[in-house]
């Protein structure tokens, strides 16, 4: 009757040995997913925090449904995926506000909606790449030609999170 005993108790600790190994492994894997999370995040907060842009809104030029502007590269993160880029421009008119988020297209034409990145200068490091200290010229097309003297938006945000944005004026739209 006391042998029975001593197996009953050796199997229960046992059972109860495997089940709180089995518990351990499971919070050891749930941290090591969250740790692994909270790093990415925190690596991709960091590169958000390295990357600077800048436009020269005083220098934004409009041609009919065409603006033009020049965005500078002023931070330490190079911005590899320019098509991902989101561009919004709203046009402020006396009585209608009109904004435009505006997708990337590889090839535009005065008809169509859409923005692309005529030239990357200097252009030497990583062609295709906005590296920082380079300039881009992006090109975008509204639906609607901006009125002259009517005041503009134009917000800018890179795949990362990074944006800038501003206002610029309508001075001579042809």
């Amino acid at each position: 009757m006391g042998f029975e005993t001593i197996i009953a108790a050796a199997i229960s600790v046992i059972i109860l040995m495997a089940v709180s190994f089995s518990l351990l492994m499971g919070i050891y894997a749930s941290m090591d997913s969250m740790s692994m999370a909270m790093k990415t995040a925190m690596d991709n907060k960091n590169d958000q925090f390295k990357t600077r842009l800048s436009v020269d809104y005083d220098h934004v030029e409009i041609y009919n449904k065409n603006i033009t502007f020049v965005l500078t590269n002023t931070g330490d993160t190079k911005i590899v995926d320019i098509k991902k880029m989101d561009i919004v421009i709203t046009i402020y008119n006396n009585s209608v506000n009109n904004t435009y988020w505006i997708p990337y297209a590889k090839d535009i034409n005065s008809t169509s909606l859409g923005w692309k990145d005529e030239a990357i200068k200097p252009d030497v490091i990583n062609p295709g790449v906005l590296d920082p200290a380079e300039n881009m010229t992006c090109r975008v097309v509204v639906p609607d030609p901006p009125v002259t003297g009517t005041l503009g938006r134009l917000a800018l945000a890179t795949p990362n999170g990074a944006m800038t944005s501003g206002y610029f004026r309508v001075i001579n739209n042809v």
